[in-house]
């Protein structure tokens, strides 16, 4: 799987379990329905005081905010540093 395809099944996944926190089944909500849930979800996360201006909703994600981190550390242990001449 690429990494597109990991993305795309990781919020589907993401929705699906957002939306049974809701009590909501996704499965069973209309395209007008989901956009709705969509849109009230990033709304969450914009006026929410709290929210980190670079992650956004996923603030609270903890998992999110782990493979953020995680993924940060995987690339300065595999980059060389700069140095100034």
């Amino acid at each position: 799987m690429d990494a597109l395809e990991n993305l795309l099944q990781y919020g589907n996944e993401r929705i699906h379990a957002v939306a049974m926190e809701r009590g909501i089944n996704w499965d069973n909500l209309t395209d007008q329905q989901r956009e709705k849930l969509i849109d009230e979800i990033l709304t969450e996360g914009e006026s929410s005081p709290t929210a980190d201006p670079i992650l956004g909703m996923f603030t609270n994600d903890a998992d999110m905010v782990d493979e953020v981190t995680a993924d940060a550390m995987r690339t300065r242990e595999s980059t060389m540093p700069r140095t100034h001449d």
